[in-house]
Parts: C-alpha cells; structure tokens; sequence
C-alpha cells in the first residue's frame, strides 16, 4: 500500500479554482502530478466546489472550537485521523497547528512548510521560537533562498532540515505563446504592491504609444481602486481594471501578455507572479524585494519603487521592439520555476523523510 501524505491548509484558505491565491494554487499544481497523489489528502475549511484531481477533505472544528482556530484544526485532525493515520503529516504555514500536531502525534514525520516571511508567522517570530520548531521538525520547506535565510537569523548549528522548494508555476506552451500589446498587472490591487505607482508610470508612458493597453487583475483596496480610476482616465479604453479572475484565465492572459509588472513595495517570500511571468516569456518589470531578487538574477528588468523607475523601464521596452523581443526570450529561456520541476525537489524530500522512518 502507497504512502498516505496529509497536507494542512490554513483553515481560511480557498482550495477551490475560483479563488484560491498562491498558496493553494501551488498546493495544487504541485501535488496533481505527484507519486504520492493516490494517498495524498489535502485538509482545510469548507469548501463548495474544491478542486479536483486532489482529495480534499473539510474539518468541521465542532466541539474542537473550545480550542481556538489552530489548536481547534489540531485536535479535529487527530479525531478524524484515529481510523486512518496518515504516514506524513505536512503543515502550510501555520506553525502553532505544526506544534500542536507534533505534540498529539510524535511519532508520526512531520513537515512544516513555509510560504511567508517566517517573522510574521505566529510560531516563528524570534529565533527561539525558530529553534524550537526546527528541533521538532522532521523538515521544513522554505518556498524560497530568501525565506530559508530569513528562518536561519539568530540561529546557528545544523540546518539540513531545511529544504528550499519554490513554489512551481504551470507552464502549458510548448513554446513561447504570441504576444499581444498588452501590459499586464497581475496582483493584489493595493499599496503595498505598487499598483498606484505602476498605473502612473503607464500613464506617463502609453499616450505615445495608442496600440498597446494595459491590464489590472486582482482583488482590490476601495480606496485603491477609486485612486486606479483617476490616474487611469486619460487612457480611456486601453486601460482596464478587471478585478478578480479564476486562475485559468490568469494563466491565459499571461501566454497573451507582452510586458508583465511585479513593482512590489513589501518583501516578496518568492514572488509567484514574477516567476509566471518568465514561464510565459514576457519581459518582466518588478523590484528586487525579498525572494523577488532570486527572480531577477535570472531574467526581468530591476527598477526601484518610484513612477520615475517604472517610466523609464517601460519606455525602454516600447521604444524598441529588438529590446522587448530579447528581453521576452530572456524570460522564456531562463525560467527555473515549471511546476514539473518544483514537483520532483518535493518528491525528493517526502521519499528521503520515508526512507528515514
């Protein structure tokens, strides 16, 4: 009999193809495809349609809820696991369900892995925190270089229980999708992610250039959104504010899209949407915040969070169409992050944990 992996979501998380973020996403893609897929059970909250191709099951928290969210999934997990324990038990992101899980099941390998920057993760905030669970662990992901060094800070001693596994993107064109005139932003509509900044930098820039447009797809801040509508007027048609989209259709836009914009404020754990803008061969624009610098150093045009950075970049890129094209290939050659790829680096780590135990 294979193996049996039980994956733990936070109990918020959309494990559902119509709104699932980034980490569900890379759950998905990365485990659909998996050796281990047969005994593989993703758990979290209830979910109306959750995706398929993956067993997941909802934890009804019931009396468990005395316990509070984390310690409540805890113990559910344990009740509903007494007729069937799982041989692996993997944790996304939540270190005090992590914990709590490895006091209830000691005997059972355990994985936590990590999609945030680890100070802002409850569980993980100081270095003795980060010790105490590095010392329990059987391993711990970090989703990216930058999230693994910032995991080490104030620590020292033996790390091989750390692993780096990025979170792959899908990449369905067997070669580089045609390209559109499209200018694409594809995140969060809010500050942190330089919306503002970058639909600015659009509008210094397209009304020389009337044949390309711009595209903004995401959730948004209301007051972000009325900022969007103002700064983005004067392009009329050209410049679209989409809000929220299935990822399908995401991923779509991205074959489509010449020039993607990832001009982040905020440290990036690994910048999912920058490493699916080189899947698709479109020249990248983003700053080199948190694991977004590993990104760079591969393919994209690093710019500083400032309208005048964001300009100049995209006036480079449409002023020449060699330059556009060279960058676009760039991209397209020196992408490190397919789904096929990050899949068998986490295989790896789940057979050597088996082999182990």
């Amino acid at each position: 009999m294979g193996k049996k992996i039980a994956i733990i979501l936070p109990y918020r998380a959309n494990f559902n193809p119509a709104t699932a973020g980034g980490l569900e996403i890379g759950v998905f893609y990365q485990n659909k495809s998996s050796s281990f897929l047969d005994g593989i059970t993703v758990y979290g909250g209830p979910q109306a349609e959750p995706y398929k191709n993956v067993s997941y099951r909802s934890v009804s928290l019931g009396a468990y809820r005395m316990f509070g969210k984390n310690g409540g999934l805890s113990h559910a997990l344990k009740n509903m696991w007494q007729t069937e324990m799982p041989d692996m038990f993997e944790v996304h992101n939540r270190a005090t369900v992590f914990m709590n899980l490895v006091s209830l099941l000691p005997n059972i390998p355990s994985v936590l892995y990590l999609h945030n920057v680890p100070q802002t993760i409850k569980g993980l905030k100081t270095p003795s925190e980060r010790a105490r669970v590095l010392a329990k662990a059987s391993a711990i992901i970090c989703c990216s270089p930058w999230v693994k060094s910032r995991f080490c800070e104030g620590l020292s001693g033996d790390f091989s229980k750390l692993h780096v596994v990025v979170n792959g993107v899908p990449r369905p064109w067997e070669e580089k999708p045609k390209k559109e005139k499209i200018i694409l932003f594809p995140n969060r509509l809010i500050k942190d992610k330089g919306t503002e900044l970058f639909a600015k930098a659009l509008a210094n820039v397209l009304p020389e250039y009337p044949e390309w447009r711009c595209l903004f797809v995401g959730a948004g801040d209301r007051n972000v959104l009325s900022n969007l509508e103002r700064i983005l007027k004067p392009l009329g048609g050209r410049a679209e504010v989409q809000g929220l989209k299935p990822y399908d259709e995401v991923l779509e836009l991205f074959g489509r899209s010449s020039i993607i914009g990832v001009p982040v404020f905020c440290d990036e754990a690994f910048g999912r949407t920058a490493a699916e803008a080189l899947a698709a061969g479109a020249a990248l624009i983003a700053t080199n915040r948190g694991g977004l610098d590993d990104i760079l150093q591969r393919a994209g045009l690093c710019v500083e969070p400032t309208v005048e950075s964001m300009t100049d970049a995209l006036e480079w890129l449409l002023a020449d169409e060699d330059q556009l094209l060279k960058e676009q290939e760039k991209s397209w050659n020196n992408c490190d992050y397919s789904v096929q790829q990050t899949a068998s680096q986490l295989e790896d780590v789940r057979e050597r944990l088996f082999l182990n135990t």
